[in-house]
């Protein structure tokens, strides 16, 4: 009985005849379930759409956590939805004016207003009068040099000022990304030390090899016990 009872079970819960004809039968009759593929399972044609079915319910459950909105600004800058972005940044300040992502995202929703205006006049109204509640007049460098100056000690607001002032003159790059590298690191926290590495692996300031062994090594300074921040030879140790 208790054999019928799993095969019954397993038949009413393989999703309908396509997934049914996926699955095998074994030697003793038993129904045997295809083998599950991790790359099959994350695969996805269609990437935006699929993450708003993880967003939505995190945008719901914690309205109060500022990587929910941050994260939200990146998909809709990627959807080029004009207005969930000024959404997503006005709730961001809203949960924690200090969030170290505001600074760039708001200099890249400033870029796309001007670069994608809108035709709907009642829209265009909506999106002129919510960036002049943002960035008055539009002055996007005088905005960054206010929050710059309130946020001195911060290591994530100082190198997230830097790339949005990279992104608007790409020349400055490197200009920004020593003024990371002279930070007084005995002001940073451990988690900001490591929000930073993390930003300059992925790419961020475009920095060399040499400047992230460089970078790793002030940190290390301040918190030799980190691994992250080890030297190779003191790893090999």
């Amino acid at each position: 009985r208790s054999k019928q009872w799993y095969q019954r079970r397993v038949r009413g819960t393989t999703g309908g005849k396509d997934n049914q004809k996926k699955n095998t039968t074994g030697t003793d009759g038993e129904v045997v379930a295809p083998p599950i593929v991790g790359a099959e399972l994350v695969k996805t044609e269609t990437p935006l759409e699929d993450v708003m079915k993880f967003l939505d319910p995190i945008r719901t459950l914690s309205p109060q956590c500022p990587d929910t909105h941050t994260l939200a600004f990146e998909v809709f800058y990627r959807k080029g939805k004009i207005l969930l972005m000024i959404q997503s940044i006005k709730r961001a300040i809203r949960t924690n004016p200090s969030t170290p992502e505001i600074p760039l995202h708001l200099t890249k929703l400033c870029d796309y207003v001007s670069k994608h205006p809108e035709s709907d006049e009642l829209v265009k109204g909506i999106i002129a009068e919510e960036m002049e509640g943002l960035v008055p007049g539009g002055k996007i460098a005088a905005w960054l040099d206010k929050y710059a100056a309130e946020h001195t000690s911060g290591l994530p607001q100082t190198f997230s000022v830097g790339c949005a002032r990279a992104f608007i003159d790409s020349n400055t790059t490197r200009t920004h990304l020593e003024a990371v590298l002279k930070f007084d690191f005995c002001k940073a926290t451990l988690p900001s030390c490591l929000y930073v590495l993390e930003k300059l692996q992925a790419g961020s300031l475009k920095p060399s090899s040499e400047d992230l062994a460089l970078y790793k090594k002030h940190v290390h300074q301040r918190y030799p016990l980190c691994p992250s921040f080890k030297q190779e030879k003191d790893i090999k140790r």
